[in-house]
């Protein structure tokens, strides 16, 4: 019998043996956030907006893709960012710390929320170690633990701004509670496992599934269903719930339609993957290898073997929580995250069938041989440089800032340079949650705070049927550049016919290709976005896809010249209001954001040419001449605007004698146009002044020898 020395002793080597793996777990997860480029997963937007949209003091998120509680969590950790900047004196208002990295630096708080997941998962090693040392002792604790830290999958999530190892976390404590409260069954102990279920279930949906678990816990222990620990555990659950993420209920209407959406989604889910036996056969076997699996199924035979009923309780709650994300057709590996700590603690019970110690010692380390390998080359991957990085450097650096460029293969994998679609996004979020009139207060702050990188625009957005390539759409926009990218996700898909049509037109600028993508068949997560394998990673060392620019001579580029902050809003506005109008919304709101648009103050007379011709076709002459004339302000040689005004005198408000001098100087400063001759010779003609008409026919004549109305022209003039 040991003394209670001993067992003191023996608790601090495991808890130093622990702490060793947990810093095994570190590393796996660090290394690939800390040296490599911070490129941005697509559903890593909403990590970084939706807390930061919470600073306005409107702590509804109004959407609910999933519950608030992880949401306000990294609210809490950007306000603590925001105060150790204060403390080192960066004197930044908080509506100044949000927009910044709103609109400039998403990535600088991308890297916080991506440590704060980090955080999560080093926590979830240490309770799922906790947990199998409960059920099958010490050795079997350190070997889940173990198992845990170099998961693939586990290794490859964590380091991602999501909700899943978060959500893991709380799982893997919910479990931890209900075999606590099998054992010792105090009123504690209920309310203990109802918060940490609740804590669950507040960050996402499915987590509601482990209720199961802890009432198979109660009901194991011999305890009737009216039991009131039961209902003080269910109360804990709701009361958790409702505390940390209350908008389910104070915004039930907009909640219920967002988990509507969400259970559609599941259901149907997308082409590439699904299933009932996906996880298992995908997700679970990547993580930990198949004889893990066969190890996972001895564990589950010898827990359904004891007498002891709190062993029960992990194949209780894999079961539950499997169900409650494999009853549809939508599969991602990361909804297994909180799956893959039971797994853990499964595997480790199951080599308990061996009858030494020293075996199953052994036959743990052969098992984590191959899960600690794929995790370290998901690491080296994510540390090397993501074509898209590598591609977005050049891009920034040859194509001129402004370019139309049409982007094919699909949205996800995009080069990322910025865009104004994408500005246009943020400006209706951050609008949305701060207020217009705190924007434009904003402007001169964010002016000096610029990252100086140009803005582009995108062509194809999300949900385009073109996203695969068509000549048509890149002749109807006429896109002087055209980007491509290549995989074999189904986000990078190329049409044959398409490319084979670039190539005859087009001249091909630069090609990035990850070094080992085709010589290799790398295992990628079919449906998710992620340029990351799980396995068969083969001689692949970059993560991204092939990409390549290509440029089409007969499109003109448009003209290098500065692009300023205010000249982004401003596009962003022009943008907005656009969108409103071709939608079908209210004149009056399209008009309001073309005027946003110039109170935004842009730099370029471009721009209020636009507005202006935005305005026309709002039906409001007035302003339209009005907007040109401010583009006249700043660059009096613009022929666009002078075109702009005489066309609008003359055809819209029939005053040839107001339009002529505005024909004359677009004329001399050098628009090359012949309908500005005609209709100034016309303009002449309404005035009954033959002479002059005739002089600006003949001129016309001469400039454009070829013109359509060339033949009709002539014989109104007498000529040949």
């Amino acid at each position: 019998m040991e003394s209670p020395k001993d067992e003191q002793d023996g608790a601090r080597t495991w808890h130093l043996l622990l702490g060793l793996i947990v810093l095994l777990a570190a590393l796996l997860r660090l290394w690939g956030l800390f040296w490599g480029p911070p490129l941005r997963h697509p559903d890593e937007i909403l990590p970084v907006v939706s807390p930061l949209s919470f600073f306005s003091g409107d702590l509804n998120p109004h959407r609910f893709t999933y519950p608030t509680f992880h949401f306000y969590l990294l609210g809490l950790v950007y306000g603590l960012c925001f105060l150790t900047q204060k403390l080192f004196g960066v004197g930044w208002s908080a509506s100044e710390f949000v927009a910044y990295h709103y609109f400039w630096n998403p990535e600088g708080l991308l890297v916080w929320a991506r440590l704060t997941s980090v955080a999560f998962a080093l926590g979830t090693v240490w309770w799922t170690a906790c947990l199998a040392r409960r059920l099958s002792g010490s050795s079997a604790g350190l070997v889940a633990g173990l198992l845990l830290a170099v998961g693939v999958v586990h290794v490859r999530q964590s380091v991602l701004a999501g909700v899943d190892a978060a959500l893991a976390f709380w799982c893997a404590g919910a479990v931890w509670a209900a075999v606590r409260l099998l054992d010792r069954g105090e009123l504690r102990d209920y309310a203990l496992a109802g918060v940490l279920l609740g804590l669950a279930g507040g960050t996402k949906y499915p987590a509601v599934g482990l209720g199961l678990a802890v009432m198979a816990a109660h009901l194991l222990g011999g305890r009737p269903l009216w039991d009131r620990r039961l209902w003080l555990a269910a109360l804990a659950a709701l009361g958790a719930v409702v505390i940390v993420s209350p908008y389910l209920l104070l915004d039930f209407r907009t909640f219920l339609g967002y988990f509507l959406f969400q259970v559609d989604h599941a259901q149907k889910g997308r082409s590439g993957a699904g299933g009932f036996e996906y996880q298992l056969i995908f997700t679970l076997r990547h993580n930990l290898g198949w004889p893990a699996l066969l190890a996972m199924a001895a564990g589950i035979g010898l827990a359904l073997r004891q007498k002891q009923r709190a062993a029960w309780i992990v194949p209780i709650s894999f079961l539950a929580y499997y169900l409650s994300i494999s009853w549809g057709e939508l599969a991602f590996a990361r909804y297994a995250l909180p799956l893959l700590p039971l797994q853990a603690v499964l595997v480790a019970g199951g080599l308990q069938i061996l009858p030494r110690r020293s075996w199953q010692l052994a036959l743990a380390a052969a098992l984590a041989i191959g899960p600690l390998y794929g995790s370290a080359r998901v690491g080296q991957i994510l540390a090397a440089a993501d074509t898209r990085e590598l591609a977005r450097a050049w891009i920034e650096a040859n194509v001129p800032a402004g370019s139309l460029c049409c982007n094919f293969g699909g949205w996800a994998g995009d080069v990322p340079v910025r865009t104004f679609e994408e500005h246009l996004w943020r400006l209706q979020e951050f609008a949305g949650s701060f207020g217009e009139e705190t924007t434009l207060q904003l402007l001169d702050f964010l002016e000096r705070n610029s990252p100086a990188t140009p803005f582009y625009s995108y062509a194809v957005q999300q949900g385009k049927v073109v996203g695969n390539g068509s000549m048509a759409a890149v002749e109807k926009v006429q896109c002087p550049y055209v980007f491509l990218h290549r995989h074999s996700l189904f986000y990078s898909r190329i049409d044959s016919a398409f490319a084979a049509l670039l190539q005859e037109r087009g001249q091909r600028l630069a090609r990035w290709e990850p070094e080992g993508l085709w010589e290799t068949q790398p295992q990628y997560d079919p449906i998710d976005a992620y340029y990351v394998p799980l396995g068969g990673f083969g001689t692949l060392k970059q993560p991204g896809p092939e990409i390549e620019v290509w440029r089409l001579a007969e499109y003109p580029a448009p003209e290098v010249k500065p692009q300023t902050v205010r000249d982004v809003f401003a596009i962003a506005y022009l943008l907005w209001a656009t969108s409103v109008h071709r939608q079908g919304g209210e004149r009056d709101l399209a008009s309001h954001y073309l005027s946003q648009a110039q109170a935004v103050g842009p730099d370029d007379a471009e721009i209020y040419n636009s507005i202006g011709v935005e305005y026309r076709k709002l039906h409001d002459p007035q302003k339209a001449i009005e907007v040109w004339g401010k583009a006249l302000a700043r660059e009096p040689g613009n022929s666009r605007a002078r075109y702009n005004i005489a066309l609008v005198y003359q055809l819209d408000l029939e005053r040839p004698e107001a339009a002529i001098p505005y024909w004359q100087g677009a004329i001399q400063a050098g628009i090359d146009s012949p309908d500005a001759y005609i209709h100034l010779a016309n303009a002449y003609l309404v005035l009954r002044q033959e002479d002059a008409a005739r002089q600006w026919f003949v001129q016309a004549l001469e400039r454009y020898p070829n013109l359509p109305q060339g033949p009709q022209i002539r014989r109104m003039l007498g000529v040949k």
